[in-house]
């Protein structure tokens, strides 16, 4: 009448108590590690993600100022074009529109 019946056997009052308890803790060890992995993957998950996140910021980043600065070097240029027209032109081609307004 007092045998206990557990998983992992037929015990008696004291001795099933004592199983029963050794089976608690048992499994409140593998919750833990359980818990504690999943807290690792989480970390884990969350550091690769921050760290995507700034890899793209510093894309981000990187294509901003290079727009800037290309976009500073053509302002640069095209006012060097037109305040000097004939900047790349060759000594022939100025003499000769030279000669062709000397004629006008």
């Amino acid at each position: 009448m007092c045998t206990r019946f557990l998983e992992s056997g037929e015990y008696c009052e004291k001795c099933g108590a004592v199983a029963e308890a050794d089976a608690y803790m048992k499994s409140r060890d593998r919750n833990r590690e359980a818990r504690i992995d999943e807290i690792t993957k989480t970390t884990q998950v969350r550091v690769e993600k921050e760290e995507g996140k700034q890899k793209s910021e510093n894309k981000d980043r990187i294509y901003i100022q290079g727009g800037a600065v290309l976009g500073s070097l053509m302002v640069f240029v095209s006012l060097g074009l037109y305040a000097f027209p004939d900047l790349l032109k060759s000594d022939q081609e100025l003499a000769e529109q030279q000669s062709v307004m000397n004629l006008e």
